[in-house]
């Protein structure tokens, strides 16, 4: 399945454009039974007309990987929060943990994480891990925006 992701022959057309909300609604209801069997629960925040570039089965792919990754590094309790901030030309999704504390988090990228690294790579995405000072950890993945800015809207 990675392999025919991989190397489909869409990969060789142009970029396209795709809803984030959508694609990450198909993310957490295909994680939903997961997570609920580990007791975290996921939440998103994420706008319906927010469209981002790239392939979107890539996507979902790498958006599962991420939230595996969070899970895997979840407590009991715990929830996942998705949350997407917009700028002129790109799309920023911040993955996160909540509820961790006490809890001890794996530094170490697992199949998933680099899955998801090469993934990002391959829609022109920027994938970034943080840990905090209380040992929770963060992914923030910074998409093209599929916008095209306005160009009469600052006026001289």
């Amino acid at each position: 399945a990675i392999t025919a992701l991989l190397t489909a022959p869409a990969r060789n057309g142009a970029p396209q454009s795709c809803r984030l909300k959508s694609v990450l609604d198909e993310v957490c209801a295909f994680t939903g039974c997961d997570l609920a069997s580990r007791s975290v629960t996921i939440e998103s925040d994420v706008d319906a007309d927010v469209e981002i570039i790239g392939d979107p089965q890539a996507i979902r792919q790498m958006l599962i990987n991420l939230v595996a990754e969070a899970s895997r590094n979840a407590c009991a309790g715990a929830v996942v929060r998705a949350k997407a901030c917009t700028t002129n030309d790109s799309v920023v999704l911040s993955v996160g943990l909540s509820g961790q504390e006490n809890c001890a988090v794996s530094n170490s990228d697992d199949f998933a994480m680099i899955l998801a690294r090469t993934l990002c790579e391959l829609s022109s995405a920027q994938l970034t891990v943080t840990d905090t000072s209380v040992g929770a950890r963060s992914w923030t993945v910074r998409f093209l925006a599929a916008t095209q800015n306005d160009l009469f809207s600052k006026r001289v």
